[in-house]
C-alpha cells in the first residue's frame, strides 16, 4: 500500500496527515504541483502520475480523481461550507447577500463520498462524512497569568471569517497582521489567552495549538459541535460578548486557568494523530 495525499495542502494538513501515517508504519506522502503560498512543507512538489504511484488517494479539498479505484475526499472548510446554508445556521455568520458570498457559493460543488471533514461543523454540509480532525503541533507555554494584565492573542488568517476583538484596559491585546507558523507558536507560548474564530462556529489549528499549550482558549463553537464534544475546553464567546468574556477572565484568572489545564489532554485525545489514524482505518484497508 502507498497512500498519496494531495494535491492541495491547506494549512499544511496534507503533509501532517502523511507524516502521521508514516509514524504508524504506513507508506504515505503528500504532494502538490507547486509550493504552498504560506510555505507549509510538502513531501513532493511535482506533477504526479497518481494512478500508477498510489494504491490509495486521499484527495485534499475534494479534487476528483476519476481514474483511480480507491479514493476518499477530505474537505477543509471554505471549499464546501455553503454560505447560504451557513448563514441560516449561525447568527454571526460572515456570509450575507453580497458578492463575496455569492462567489464562494458559485465555486462549491456537490461533495463526493466517501468523505472526511476537518471540523465537525462541516458535517452539516457533507452528510455521511467522517470527522478527520485537524492535526496541530503543540506550543510550549509559560505559566499563565504572571503579568499584571493577561496577554490576549488574536491572530486570525482572515478577520472577515473570524471576527474582531476590541481593545480594553483590562487586558493586553496582541493582534498581529500576519504570523508565519513558527512565529505563531512563539506568540501562543507567550500568551495567557488565545482568541480563535468568533463567527464560523468551529475551531481550527490555532485553537488546537493553544489548547495543547495550556492556554485559555476563547471562541464561538456552535451548540451542535459542543454537543458532540462536551469536554471541549474552549470558553464560549461571540462578537457581541467577547469584550465581557475577556474582562471576566482578567477578573478571575484562577477559574479560567483550571479550564486551560484541560487543553493538553483534549489535544492528546483528538488532535495528536491517534484519533485521526483510527478514523482512517476503513480507508486504509
Amino acid at each position: 500500500m502507498r497512500v498519496g495525499i494531495g494535491p492541495a495542502n491547506t494549512a499544511g494538513q496534507a503533509y501532517r496527515m502523511a507524516v502521521m501515517l508514516r509514524e504508524r508504519g504506513v507508506d504515505a506522502e503528500s504532494w502538490s504541483p507547486k509550493p504552498h503560498r504560506l510555505g507549509f512543507p510538502v513531501d513532493r512538489i511535482a506533477p504526479i502520475d497518481y494512478a500508477r504511484r498510489y494504491t490509495h488517494l486521499l484527495s485534499w479539498t475534494g479534487t476528483p480523481f476519476p481514474r483511480h479505484p480507491h479514493v476518499a475526499y477530505a474537505y477543509q472548510g471554505s471549499e464546501i461550507r455553503r454560505p447560504s446554508v451557513h448563514r441560516l445556521l449561525e447568527p454571526w455568520s460572515p456570509f450575507g447577500d453580497d458578492a463575496f458570498s455569492a462567489k464562494l457559493e458559485a465555486r462549491i460543488r456537490i461533495p463526493r463520498l466517501p468523505a472526511f471533514v476537518a471540523t465537525l461543523d462541516l458535517l452539516h454540509f457533507v452528510p455521511g462524512a467522517t470527522w478527520l480532525p485537524v492535526l496541530a503541533d503543540p506550543a510550549d507555554g509559560r505559566p499563565l497569568f504572571r503579568r499584571r494584565k493577561p496577554r490576549v492573542l488574536f491572530a486570525p488568517t482572515s478577520g472577515f471569517m473570524k471576527g474582531s476583538v476590541p481593545s480594553d484596559p483590562a487586558y493586553d491585546l496582541r493582534q498581529p497582521d500576519f504570523l508565519p507558523q513558527g512565529d505563531i507558536l512563539r506568540a501562543i507560548a507567550e500568551a495567557d489567552v488565545v482568541v480563535g474564530g468568533l463567527r464560523l462556529g468551529a475551531y481550527g489549528g490555532t485553537e488546537i495549538q493553544a489548547m495543547a499549550a495550556g492556554r485559555v482558549v476563547v471562541g464561538h463553537v456552535s451548540e451542535g459541535v459542543r454537543a458532540m464534544l462536551p469536554e471541549l475546553p474552549i470558553v464560549e464567546a461571540n462578537p457581541d460578548t467577547i469584550r465581557d468574556v475577556l474582562r471576566d477572565i482578567a477578573n478571575d484568572p484562577d477559574r479560567y486557568a483550571e479550564e486551560a489545564a484541560r487543553g493538553p489532554m483534549f489535544h492528546a485525545i483528538y488532535h495528536d494523530g491517534r484519533f485521526a489514524f483510527d478514523q482512517l482505518a476503513d480507508f486504509l484497508r
